[in-house]
């Protein structure tokens, strides 16, 4: 029968498109974050190929068994098993979806953090000469460049030099280390040692 010839055909198709489904939700899985839109792009029409094949001979089946006295009772289980494969393409599909939101999302977000680091050094950025009086002020701003976990500790460092007035005693404390990462801790350290704690002793000892 003519209708056993399509079913042997739509048998290799379901096979091919669940191969498919299945080969695009591993590589989803593993490459969210490194396929790029091409990439995306080839799976959509490898995706949409294969179902439209099988769909187009699902439609001759149903065809052929709304039809046929014979094989009209059997159209319903035909159509539900169909249905199944029609939900597979419609949860790959929202997984592709997913994939490119996430994708632009966290590239926005990179977007985001790169200008945020690429503006920072314009802000006008109080200085600091080492008086225990305006030491208070000085890191009541520094603070927020201090704990951005987005910029580097090296980085961090240099906007510290920025903060300090050229010769005074606190550049001279913090120019005293090497501006690398692994001093950045330490000449913050060395600098509440000496100015945070005296500002402190400073007002103390002022007159009322």
């Amino acid at each position: 029968m003519y209708i056993d010839i399509l079913k042997a055909k739509r048998k290799s198709l379901r096979a091919a498109f669940s191969m498919c489904c299945n080969g695009i939700s591993n590589r989803i899985e593993r490459e969210t974050e490194t396929l790029s839109q091409n990439e995306v792009n080839a799976l959509y029409k490898q995706l949409q190929d294969k179902f439209s094949r099988l769909e187009t001979i699902q439609e001759e089946i149903c065809d052929l068994l709304l039809t046929s006295h014979d094989l009209k009772d059997t159209y319903q289980e035909d159509f539900s098993k169909a249905d199944e494969y029609r939900d597979k393409f419609c949860q790959i599909f929202s997984i592709l979806e997913a994939s490119q939101e996430q994708k632009i999302l966290v590239s926005e977000e990179n977007d985001s953090v790169q200008k945020r680091k690429f503006k920072l050094p314009k802000l006008e950025l109080r200085k600091f000469s080492g008086e225990p009086k305006d030491y208070l002020a000085f890191w009541s701003q520094f603070e927020k460049i201090h704990m951005d976990a987005t910029i580097a500790e090296e980085d961090k460092f240099q906007y510290l030099l920025q903060c300090l007035v050229p010769d005074s005693k606190a550049a001279r404390l913090v120019s005293s280390f090497p501006p690398t990462k692994n001093n950045y801790l330490k000449a913050i350290t060395q600098s509440k040692e000496r100015f945070g704690k005296c500002r402190y002793t400073y007002e103390t000892c002022s007159p009322s």
